[in-house]
Parts: structure tokens; sequence; C-alpha cells
């Protein structure tokens, strides 16, 4: 039977959870995930938690993986849904259907996302992979 481990960020807006072999980080408020679920590489792991400063998530598996955490998006839904669209390439057309944007449909969204403050940096990185001394993969 596997363990489950679930811990809050410091401001309570993001929850992480552990569960069989897997991470995965929640908005709290409305339960939908942030990001692709982490799989871990070994057998479980032992917990799940967050740096002080909300700024990275450390899962204890065999060892300790970092996640960096990318700052919030914010309340704009326009810029949110322009970084996606430009970063992707992708944009959803008026029947939910996704289309591939045309070289001067990109630019020009790219242009209207400059001018509504940047890309929002939602992408969320491995930053290291320690594992405790003496362990073999």
């Amino acid at each position: 039977m596997a363990n489950s481990y679930a811990a809050f960020s410091p401001t309570g807006d993001v929850l992480a959870t552990l569960w069989n072999f897997t991470a995965q980080v929640w908005d709290s408020a409305s339960g939908q995930p942030l990001i692709p679920p982490l799989q871990q590489r070994s057998n479980g792991g032992t917990a799940v938690m967050f740096r002080a400063d909300g700024n990275e998530l450390l899962v204890l598996c065999r060892g300790v993986q970092r996640y960096q955490l990318p700052p919030p998006a914010g309340d704009d839904p326009d810029r949110l849904k322009v970084s996606i669209a430009v970063r992707t390439g992708l944009q959803l057309d008026g029947n939910g259907a996704l289309q591939k944007l045309s070289q001067a449909k990109w630019l020009e969204l790219k242009n209207q996302l400059d001018g509504l403050g940047g890309p929002c940096d939602f992408g969320w990185t491995k930053a290291v992979d320690k594992q405790s001394p003496g362990v073999k993969n």
C-alpha cells in the first residue's frame, strides 16, 4: 500500500501531494493541477515540502529532488492566454479546437504580449537532483 503525503505552500495557495511514486502540485483554491505530475524515479517517497520562501518544492525520495517554482502568473487572464499561445504556437479557435498559429499571427500575439508586460513564467524546472551519499540508482 502506497503512503501519501501533502504540504501547503507558505502562502497556502499551492498544495503539493506525493502518492504512488508521483508528486503533484495543485492550486488550492480551484483544486486544479498547476503542472504535469512529477514522476519519482525510485520506490515511493518519504515527504513533500516547500522551502520557507515558497520558491522551491522539495521531494524526499532516496535523496532530495528540488523543483524551482515559477512566480505566479498574476490575475491577468489575457496575459496568461497570450503567453501560452506565444510559447506553444497554438491557439484555441471559437469551437475550442487547437489551431497552429501562422507566423504573422504569432508575431502579432508576441507584440501584444510585450505590451501586456511580457510572458508569464509558468515553466517549472527541476533545479537539482541530489542523492543521499552511498545511494545508487
